[in-house]
């Protein structure tokens, strides 16, 4: 037993720059799709014996991860689906949707029974909520409206310092409070 109840799964090896192992050039893109499928589907009744959940995350392309295979919310809840499995779940980072699909929200909330963790960092530049362009109360309050009920970890580069970045999560959670949100 690993002694975790998640998983946190990637598509392929990342390399030391960020940038994916690309697959062997005569393997197809639907080839490697219905790999990850069918090891989802091999590892999800090992998850369920064990009593966690896989989490397959999909990453940005433009920026971070050039190469990497799931580069879309839509392919990976699609490939959540085609799983079946309530131990195989999304991990939704916010920061690399936002920078594949502007205004990713939405995907996001249309399919939060698929979600099974959420990472946030402000875009551009991966930073602390508050540093750029999202609105993290907005994104935040229609996460709970939505029913989302599990983790928001915060995964970013602090900008101008730990102390600040810890700054501002703390007014984060003030205003989530503030507008009647459940903070814990």
């Amino acid at each position: 037993s690993l002694g975790c109840d998640r998983l946190m799964l990637l598509t392929q090896e990342e390399l030391p720059d960020g940038s994916a192992r690309p697959a062997p050039p005569h393997v197809t893109r639907a080839e490697q799709r219905a790999n990850v499928v069918t090891g989802l589907k091999a590892l999800a009744p090992l998850a369920e014996r064990e009593g966690m959940t896989l989490l397959l995350e999909p990453l940005n392309t433009r920026v971070d991860h050039p190469g990497y295979f799931l580069d879309s919310a839509r392919e990976g809840f699609a490939i959540v689906e085609e799983v079946g499995s309530p131990h195989v779940r999304l991990l939704y980072d916010i920061y690399h949707m936002e920078v594949m699909e502007r205004e990713s929200t939405r995907a996001l909330l249309r399919h939060i029974p698929l979600v099974g963790h959420i990472h946030i960092a402000d875009v551009p530049g991966r930073h602390e909520p508050g540093t750029g362009a999202l609105d993290f109360i907005g994104i935040l309050r229609a996460l709970g409206e939505a029913g989302y009920t599990g983790a928001v970890g915060f995964e970013f580069a602090p900008q101008a310092g730990t102390d600040e970045a810890l700054a501002r999560i703390t007014t984060l959670r003030a205003q989530l409070r503030s507008h009647g949100c459940e903070v814990s």
